[in-house]
C-alpha cells in the first residue's frame, strides 16, 4: 500500500511590488497632494494641523521615493539650485546652535544688543549663558522644517516628474486644482455666503471674492500660478473638446484672480500672460497659438469687468492716498527691511525671524503686524544674511533667465515656466509662498523644468548631477528629522502661543504674582526680541497697587526699546502715569503717542482713552499738534462727545489763519450751524466762504446743502455744479450730487456718478457702505427691486448689524408683495435700533394679519 503524502502547499509568500508601480503610487501621492492642499484653508503656516499633516505626507512619499531609488539602484539627479537651496537650510539650522555672548557680539552686534536689552537686567543673558543667532528660535524651527520638506519636494519633481507624461499630468492637476478653487469661490459668491465653506469666518474685513484661502493674496497666487498651465495644456491638446475644456478652465480661474483684487496677484498674472506670449511668439511654428492665449485673457477680462467693474477700478484707484496698501507704503516697508538686512549682514535674524524684529526698525504704520517684508529678495536678505543670501537670490535668478532663455522650449515647459514667473514676480511685490497649497506645486514646477532644462545644458553650473544613494539617505533622514523636531518645537514653543499663555496669566487677577513672573521668564527666554510681552507685562502691572509702579516703567521701558516706533507703548505708560496721579507726565506720554500715529491711524481712539482716564478736553488740544488736519480732526471728535463749546473755539481759531485750510473749518463751522438748526448762520458763512475764497468749492458746496435743507432741488443742484466745476474729484460732493439727480428723477447722471464713487470707494468699508446704499437707492427708484436689494445687500456685508440698511431691505420685498421677508426684514431693523415713522407704519400693517376674503371672491 503507499504511502499517503501531503501534497505540497504552494508557496503564498506575497511577491514584492514593482519598482514601476511603487513610483506610479508616489506620483499619484504627489498629484494628489497638490489637489488637495488647496482646501484646507490653503494650508498656511497659521493652519497647524493641515500644515503638519502635509509636511508628514511629503516625508512619508519623499521616504517611498528614496526606497524606490534603492531597489532600482538609481541615483537621484540634482541641479546646482537644489545645491545651493540646500547650503541655504544649512546656514538656516547653524542659526540654531548655541553660541557663546562674546561669539554673538562678533558675528552679530545688533543680535548681541537686543540680548543685552531684553535679557541682560533679568538675569537671563551673559556670562554662561548661550544663545542662537536666530532672534526667535521656535519660528526658526519652523521655518526651517518646511525649507526640508521642500527640499525634497524639489527632489521628487526633478526625478519624478521631469519625463515622460508625469510632467503633463503634474501640470494637469495644478491647472484642476486652480479651476476647482475658482469655482469654489464662484459657488460661494453665488450662495452669498460671507464665510469660507459657509463656516470659517474672516478675521478682518471679508473678501470681495474668496474661496478656501483666508487671504485674497495667497487665492490670486494660486489661481495665477494655474492659468499658464490651462492655457499651455489647451495649446498642446489636439482635441477639440479637450482644448475648449481647458479653455474654460483658464477663463474661470482667470476671472477668479481679478476678482481677488490682489493688485501684486493681477499684475504677476498679467506679466505671466505676457511671457507665456512670448515664449510662443519666439518660435514661429507656434505663433498661431498666441490666440489662444490672447482669447483666454480677453475673455476674463470681460467676464471680470461684468462682474465686479467698480471693485477693480477702485483697487487700482491711488486718488486718495490714504490706504495701508499703497505703494508709498510698501516702498516705505521695503526701506525699513533693506535696514534690518544691513544690521545684521553676515548671520541675518533667522529664517521667518521677520515677524519678531521688524518692529525694532519700523517706521510705517506703527500699530500695523507685518508677518513679510512682502518682498522675496529683501526676506532672503534679511532672514539668511547678505553671503548667504545673495548666493541664493543669484542662483534663483541664474535658473530663472536659463529657463526664459532656452532656445529650444517645449510648449508645456513654456507654460511651467510662465507659471513659475507668476509665483516669483508676486512673492517681489506680495507673498504667497506661505501656503503650502502654492508652495508644493511651485517646488515641484521648478524641480522638474530645472532638470528637463538642465538635460541639454553646456555650461557646469547647470548640468545635472547625480546624489549617490548613501547621500540621498542621510538627507533623507536629516530633513526627516528636522521636519519632526522643527514641528514639535513650534507647536510647543511659538510666538502666538507664548504671547496667549502670558495673556491669559496677566489678566487672571487670582494668579498670584510669582506665578505670572514664572510665565514672563519663560516667554522671555523663547522670544527676546518680542516688545509685545513686555507690554503685557506693564498692562499686568498697571492693574495692581502703587508699589508696582516701578516694575511698570521697567517692562514699558523695555518694549519702548525692542518697539521705539509703537504707539501703544506710550499709551501703556500714559494709562499709568494717569493711575498714580502723575497728569502733565500722563500728557506728555499722550503726545507722544499721537507724535507716532500716523494721519490715517485712529487718533480718535487716544483721544477717547484720555478723557476715559479723567483727562479734560484742554488737555486734548494742549498735546495735540497744531497743524490744521489734526486741530480739524480734534474739533470734529469734541463736537461727537459733547464739547461743542471747546470745539467751536478751535473751529473759529483755524478760520481766522491764512492756510489751506481755512476753506474746510469755515465749512464744517457752517454744516454745525445748519445741523443745530440755524441755516441763517450757515448762510453767513457760506457767503463769506464765497467772499474770501471764491475759487474753492466749499461756498457753493455749503449753499447747495443750505438749498437742499429748504427744499430746492434744483437750485441746490446748480450750487453743486458750480462746486464741481472746482472740485472735479470730491467724493462728498459727488454723494450730494447723485441724492439730488434722484430726488429730481435724474437717474442716468445719478448713475454715472454712483460709478465714480465706487471707483473711490475702496479698501474702506464706511466708503463702500454708502456707496452700495447709493446704488440701492438708484436701482429703487428705477423699480427693479431685485438689483436694489442686491446692493443693499452688499453694504450688509460690511455693517451687518445696521437697522436703516435691513430697513431699505424690507421695502423692496415689500414693493415686491413678499409680505414675510418685507416683516422679517423690518423686525430685524427694529432690533437693530432702527426708528423711523415709516418703520412704524409699516411694522403696525405688516403685522395686522391679512383680511379673509370675501364671499363673492373666488376660491
Amino acid at each position: 500500500m503507499a504511502e499517503f503524502r501531503r501534497p505540497r502547499r504552494k508557496s503564498r509568500r506575497r511577491q514584492p511590488l514593482p519598482a514601476e508601480a511603487l513610483e506610479r503610487w508616489v506620483v499619484a501621492g504627489f498629484l494628489l497632494l497638490v489637489v488637495i492642499l488647496p482646501f484646507p484653508l490653503g494650508t498656511t503656516a497659521t493652519r497647524l494641523y493641515p500644515m503638519l499633516a502635509a509636511r508628514v505626507v511629503v516625508v512619508g512619499l519623499f521616504a517611498l521615493a528614496v526606497a524606490n531609488a534603492y531597489r532600482q539602484e538609481k541615483p537621484f539627479r540634482i541641479t546646482s539650485l537644489w545645491a545651493v537651496l540646500a547650503v541655504g537650510a544649512l546656514f538656516a539650522l547653524l542659526q540654531l546652535v548655541p553660541l557663546p555672548p562674546f561669539l554673538i557680539e562678533w558675528l552679530s552686534p545688533n543680535a548681541a544688543k537686543i540680548y543685552r536689552t531684553a535679557l541682560d537686567s533679568l538675569g537671563l543673558y551673559g556670562q554662561g549663558q548661550w544663545r542662537p543667532l536666530a532672534l526667535d528660535p521656535a519660528e526658526t524651527w519652523h521655518g526651517l522644517s518646511g525649507y526640508a520638506a521642500l527640499l525634497m519636494v524639489f527632489l521628487v519633481g526633478a526625478n519624478l516628474f521631469s519625463h515622460g507624461d508625469a510632467f503633463k499630468r503634474l501640470l494637469q492637476a495644478v491647472a484642476a486644482a486652480g479651476f476647482l478653487v475658482a469655482m469654489l469661490g464662484f459657488i460661494q459668491k453665488a450662495l452669498g455666503l460671507s464665510k469660507i465653506y459657509g463656516v470659517v469666518p474672516f478675521t478682518a474685513e471679508t473678501p470681495f471674492f474668496f474661496s478656501c484661502f483666508v487671504n485674497p493674496n495667497n487665492l490670486a497666487g494660486f489661481l495665477g500660478m494655474s492659468v499658464p498651465l490651462q492655457i499651455g495644456l489647451a495649446v498642446k491638446e489636439d482635441d477639440r473638446q479637450g482644448r475648449l475644456m481647458y479653455l474654460f478652465m483658464a477663463v474661470v480661474t482667470a476671472t477668479g484672480v481679478f476678482l481677488s483684487l490682489s493688485r501684486g496677484g493681477i499684475i504677476a498674472f498679467i506679466a505671466g500672460q505676457l511671457l507665456l506670449a512670448f515664449l510662443l511668439w519666439r518660435r514661429r511654428d507656434d505663433r498661431p497659438a498666441l490666440l489662444w492665449v490672447q482669447g483666454a485673457v480677453l475673455l476674463a477680462l470681460v467676464l471680470s469687468a461684468w462682474l465686479a467693474l467698480h471693485e477693480i477700478v477702485g483697487e487700482f484707484s491711488f486718488s486718495d492716498g490714504a490706504s495701508p496698501a499703497t505703494a508709498v507704503t510698501r516702498q516705505v516697508l521695503w526701506e525699513d527691511t533693506a535696514r534690518m538686512a544691513a544690521a545684521f549682514p553676515v548671520a541675518g535674524i533667522g529664517v521667518e525671524g521677520f515677524d519678531v524684529a521688524y518692529p525694532i526698525y519700523k517706521t510705517a504704520l506703527l500699530d500695523k503686524r507685518f508677518v513679510y517684508p512682502e518682498n522675496i529678495l529683501l526676506q532672503i536678505l534679511v532672514e539668511s544674511g547678505a553671503v548667504v543670501g545673495l548666493a541664493v537670490i543669484l542662483a534663483l535668478g541664474a535658473w530663472l533667465w536659463r529657463f526664459v532663455s532656452r532656445a529650444h522650449l517645449k510648449r508645456l515647459e513654456m507654460a511651467a515656466i510662465a507659471a513659475i514667473v507668476v509665483v516669483a514676480i508676486h512673492n517681489y511685490v506680495d507673498f504667497n509662498l506661505n501656503a503650502y497649497a502654492t508652495a508644493v506645486p511651485f517646488m515641484l514646477l521648478i524641480g522638474a523644468t530645472s532638470a528637463r532644462t538642465a538635460e541639454t545644458a553646456t555650461r557646469r553650473f547647470f548640468k545635472l548631477y547625480a546624489l549617490p544613494l548613501p547621500a540621498l539617505a542621510v538627507f533623507g533622514l536629516i530633513a526627516a528629522a528636522l521636519v519632526a523636531y522643527g514641528e514639535t518645537q513650534w507647536a510647543t514653543q511659538r510666538l502666538e502661543k507664548s504671547r496667549a499663555s502670558l495673556h491669559r496669566t496677566a489678566y487672571d487677577r487670582t494668579l498670584p504674582r510669582p506665578v505670572f513672573e514664572a510665565t514672563l521668564k519663560e516667554a522671555v527666554v523663547r522670544h527676546p526680541a518680542d516688545y509685545y510681552l513686555h507690554l503685557l507685562a506693564a498692562e499686568r502691572y498697571l492693574a495692581g497697587s502703587r508699589s508696582a509702579y516701578p516694575m511698570k516703567r521697567f517692562h514699558l521701558d523695555k518694549a519702548r526699546a525692542l518697539n521705539p516706533s509703537d504707539p501703544q507703548v506710550e499709551v501703556q505708560a500714559a494709562r499709568a502715569m494717569a493711575a498714580v496721579g502723575d497728569r502733565d507726565g500722563a500728557c506728555d506720554a499722550y503726545r507722544r503717542a499721537i507724535d507716532k500715529t500716523l494721519s490715517n491711524l485712529p487718533i480718535e481712539d487716544l483721544w477717547a482713552d484720555m478723557l476715559k482716564r479723567g483727562l479734560t478736553a484742554n488737555d486734548l488740544v494742549a498735546v495735540t499738534p497744531e497743524t490744521p488736519a489734526r486741530r480739524m480732526a480734534l474739533a470734529d471728535f469734541l463736537v461727537s462727545h459733547d464739547h461743542a463749546a471747546t470745539a467751536k473755539a478751535i473751529l473759529n481759531a483755524l478760520a481766522q489763519t491764512e492756510t489751506d485750510q481755512a476753506p474746510d473749518t469755515l465749512l464744517l463751522i457752517g454744516r454745525l450751524d445748519l445741523a443745530d438748526g440755524k441755516p441763517e448762520e450757515a448762510r453767513l458763512t457760506a457767503q463769506r466762504l464765497l467772499r474770501l475764497f471764491p475759487d474753492r468749492h466749499h461756498g457753493y458746496f455749503l449753499m447747495g446743502k443750505i438749498a437742499l435743507r429748504e427744499g430746492e432741488n434744483r437750485l441746490a443742484l446748480d450750487w453743486f455744479n458750480r462746486a464741481s466745476a472746482l472740485a472735479p474729484v470730491d467724493l462728498e460732493l459727488w454723494y450730494a450730487m447723485a441724492w439730488t439727480h434722484i430726488r429730481l428723477k435724474n437717474l442716468d447722471e445719478a448713475s454715472a456718478l454712483a460709478l465714480k464713487i465706487h471707483g473711490l470707494s475702496w479698501k474702506h468699508p464706511g466708503r463702500k457702505t454708502n456707496a452700495f446704499l447709493l446704488s440701492g437707492q438708484i436701482e429703487e427708484a428705477k423699480g427693479r427691486y431685485q438689483a436694489a436689494r442686491r446692493e443693499y445687500e452688499r453694504a450688509l456685508t460690511y455693517e451687518p448689524n445696521n437697522g436703516a440698511i435691513h430697513f431699505n431691505v424690507g421695502r423692496t420685498y415689500a414693493a415686491e408683495e413678499n409680505r414675510e421677508d418685507a416683516l422679517a426684514s423690518y423686525r430685524k431693523a427694529w432690533a437693530l435700533g432702527e426708528r423711523n415713522r415709516d418703520l412704524d407704519e409699516a411694522l403696525r400693517r405688516l403685522e395686522r394679519p391679512a383680511p379673509a376674503p370675501s364671499e363673492g371672491d373666488a376660491p
